[in-house]
C-alpha cells in the first residue's frame, strides 16, 4: 500500500494546509522571530499597553515577509493597530485583535484538520487489514463530508477538483461496500487502484 504516497503528494498537502489561516501562513514563512513579536504585539494589547505594544508593532513591521499582502486579515490588523496607536487609541487596537481573531479561527479549520486525520486513520486501517478500525474511520469521514457538502456551495467548483471530488466519493462508496460486507481486502484493492491514479489535485475540495 502507498499510505506514503499520498501523504507526500501534492493532493494530500493541499488537503493538510488548506485550513491554513492567513495569519499562521504570514508568521510561518516569516519565521519564530517574527511569530515571536507578533504573539507579543497581541499580548500587549490584550492587556492595554500601549508602550509595550508600540515596541512590538516596530518589530513585526520590520520582520514582517516582504511579500506579505497588505489586504490580508494580517496585513488590514497592523495597519489598524498603527492608526491606532500613533493616536494612542489602545482600544481601537483591542478592537482590530478582535476582529483579527474571527479570521484566524474560522470554524471550517477544525472540520478541515478532523477531516485530514480520518482520511489518514481510514487508509492506514485499511493498510493494516484493521476492519473494525476502518469502519469506524469510514463512518467519520462520510459523516464529516457530508457536513461540510451541506453547509459548503461547490458552484465555483473547477473541473479538476469536479474529477478528484467524483474518484474520491467513488472511492468511498467502494470501501464502505467492501467494509459492510467486512472484506477488507477488497477495500484495500479499491484504494491501491485509486492511489495508483491519483493525479495532482484537492481531495478535500471534494468536500470543502
Amino acid at each position: 500500500m502507498l499510505i506514503s504516497g499520498l501523504q507526500s503528494s501534492s493532493l494530500f498537502s493541499e488537503l493538510a494546509t488548506s485550513s491554513t489561516s492567513s495569519t499562521s501562513s504570514s508568521s510561518a514563512s516569516s519565521g519564530n522571530s517574527f511569530d515571536s513579536a507578533l504573539t507579543s504585539l497581541m499580548a500587549a494589547i490584550k492587556s492595554g499597553d500601549s508602550t509595550d505594544a508600540k515596541k512590538y508593532l516596530t518589530e513585526v513591521e520590520k520582520l514582517a515577509p516582504s511579500n506579505a499582502d497588505s489586504n490580508s486579515p494580517l496585513g488590514e490588523f497592523l495597519s489598524s493597530v498603527s492608526t491606532a496607536l500613533s493616536d494612542n487609541n489602545i482600544a481601537g487596537a483591542q478592537s482590530a485583535l478582535t476582529t483579527l481573531e474571527t479570521y484566524a479561527t474560522p470554524s471550517s479549520d477544525s472540520a478541515t484538520s478532523a477531516l485530514t486525520q480520518d482520511v489518514l486513520s481510514l487508509f492506514s486501517a485499511i493498510n493494516s487489514g484493521d476492519l473494525t478500525s476502518a469502519q469506524t474511520a469510514y463512518d467519520k469521514v462520510t459523516s464529516l463530508l457530508d457536513t461540510a457538502s451541506s453547509s459548503s456551495s461547490t458552484s465555483s467548483a473547477s473541473s479538476n477538483n469536479s474529477t478528484s471530488t467524483a474518484s474520491f466519493t467513488s472511492l468511498l462508496k467502494e470501501i464502505g461496500s467492501a467494509l459492510g460486507s467486512g472484506n477488507v481486502n477488497t477495500a484495500q484493492t479499491a484504494l491501491d487502484n485509486f492511489l495508483a491514479s491519483l493525479s495532482a489535485g484537492s481531495l478535500v475540495s471534494a468536500s470543502a
